[in-house]
């Protein structure tokens, strides 16, 4: 039930935020009612209560409003009719298409959508996938072997890490799928895809890159891979932004070409970036992550 109750506090502030972060959150509470009432932990009612009354409290009403009144919960169709959006490709056909996945990590991991690669970002951008696509995968075999290990009664040898916990590595892989296929989705309706769109998917991937990092490589692996992709970001950026100054996106004058606010933010910024680095290089410095060794990083 305490865990009913989080989760339902959590369902309510994403809710709040915007109409994406609450299909999210609903996704999040099915999970979580479909857990409890497979593992009887709870009264499904009570817990139903608290997974959805706080969400249903303080957003729900608006939404269903906002349905009732015009047809549609969240604006949508009236923004793609304001300014003449055509619908896209089938939903299924986008979801297939592997180009339109790859724009977005190419954005997160590079620079802007619309802007071209030159070598040195190509490369970057190369590096971010096969650490993305080697960490998630070896997070799955890692949960699945501790999975069939304790099903076949083997507790974990001292020293060694125990299980890791199959349910919650689960429902976080099917709720990381929902902004696919939200962003899918409002390409389909006509709109435009934002890499932002994809936030929510970024704890449970860096969880699973964690994992495997921790537990295949030693420390000092950990923060050697770290310190590469650090480096590998500031050259992207110094490159990005000499592509930004050679291609501005407005006219001259324009606040879209000149920087926004005062040079004391921007190294505010830059430094608070640092700090962030040094800390999580410090953390892994002093974690005991390894082959063969307990680790201070518990997957939840």
């Amino acid at each position: 039930m305490r865990a009913a109750r989080w989760l339902g506090l959590a369902a309510a502030g994403a809710a709040l935020c915007r109409p994406m972060a609450l299909v999210y959150a609903g996704a999040a509470v099915a999970i979580g009612a479909a857990i409890t009432w497979w593992r009887r932990q709870a009264p499904l009612p009570i817990a139903a209560a608290w997974l959805a009354g706080p969400t249903a409290v303080s957003a729900g009403w608006w939404y269903a409003l906002s349905w009732a009144r015009y047809g549609d919960p969240t604006g949508s169709d009236a923004l793609f009719e304001k300014f003449d959006r055509q619908p896209g490709a089938p939903l299924p056909e986008i979801l297939t298409t592997r180009g339109i996945w790859e724009s977005n990590l190419r954005t997160i991991a590079t620079r802007r959508l619309e802007a071209p690669l030159p070598g040195d970002p190509y490369l970057w951008y190369q590096l971010a996938l096969w650490v993305l696509v080697v960490g998630v995968a070896g997070a799955a075999v890692l949960v699945v072997r501790s999975a069939v290990r304790h099903r076949g009664g083997r507790s974990a040898a001292p020293g060694r890490a125990p299980a890791l916990p199959g349910t919650a590595w689960a429902a976080s892989a099917a709720l990381a799928t929902v902004p696919l296929v939200l962003v899918a989705q409002h390409r389909a309706g006509g709109g435009t895809i934002h890499p932002r769109y994809l936030f929510p998917m970024l704890a449970p991937v860096s969880a699973a890159i964690a994992l495997t990092t921790v537990r295949l490589l030693t420390r000092w692996a950990g923060a050697a891979l770290v310190a590469v992709l650090a480096l590998a970001t500031w050259r992207q950026t110094r490159a990005s932004a000499d592509w930004l100054a050679d291609h501005p996106t407005g006219p001259l004058g324009s606040v879209l070409v000149g920087p926004i606010g005062p040079d004391l933010l921007r190294v505010a910024g830059l430094v608070a970036a640092v700090a962030g680095l040094a800390l999580l290089l410090a953390a892994i410095a002093v974690s005991t992550g390894g082959r063969g060794r307990p680790t201070t990083v518990a997957p939840s």
